[in-house]
């Protein structure tokens, strides 16, 4: 309820209203990302499921990335729209942005089942670092770009697993 933001996703003509964008865009993406994301939470090498459920998981949180209302607002930065309405639309397009990197990337699970500090979940599920980008770089809504060489893209699948994937 921290980051709880009343009709992100709603879009509106008027008077009226619809949550579509909810529930069919992100509807099919977050049954199958879920999934993903549990069996990557549990990775113990590979198999079936994790051939079954490797794709969906970048799709999942490429719209992660852009479900926040930072993802909205770099949309709105990038294509210098300012209608809520338009943002939604070209969110949906946009979709997969980054799952092409991710794929090509170096893919690694940290744990924290032993350690009593577990793995942070903020508002930005999807998280990009770039120790040689100051903060200072990157003000708010544009954050460090995954197109960076050495970029990490870090994704909490649980308290006690981390997925940490490198852009090479």
């Amino acid at each position: 309820s921290c980051f709880c933001r009343d009709d992100l996703y709603t879009v509106k003509l008027g008077s009226w209203t619809t949550d579509e964008v909810e529930k069919r865009f992100f509807g099919t993406i977050d049954t199958e990302g879920r999934r993903a994301v549990e069996i990557f939470g549990d990775y113990a090498g590979y198999s079936d499921e994790v051939y079954e459920t490797v794709r969906a998981l970048p799709q999942y949180m490429d719209a992660q990335r852009f479900r926040t209302p930072r993802g909205l607002d770099h949309l709105e930065s990038l294509t210098d729209l300012r209608d809520h309405n338009r943002t939604l639309l070209i969110m949906q397009r946009a979709f997969q942005y980054h799952t092409t990197m991710w794929m090509e990337g170096v893919w690694e699970v940290a744990r924290a089942r032993q350690s009593p500090t577990k793995f942070i979940v903020t508002d930005e599920p999807v998280t990009f670092f770039n120790r040689r980008i100051y903060p200072r770089e990157c003000t708010y809504p544009r954050p460090v770009e995954l197109n960076l060489v050495g970029t990490r893209t870090i994704f909490p699948l649980s308290l006690d697993a981390c997925l940490i994937i490198t852009h090479t």
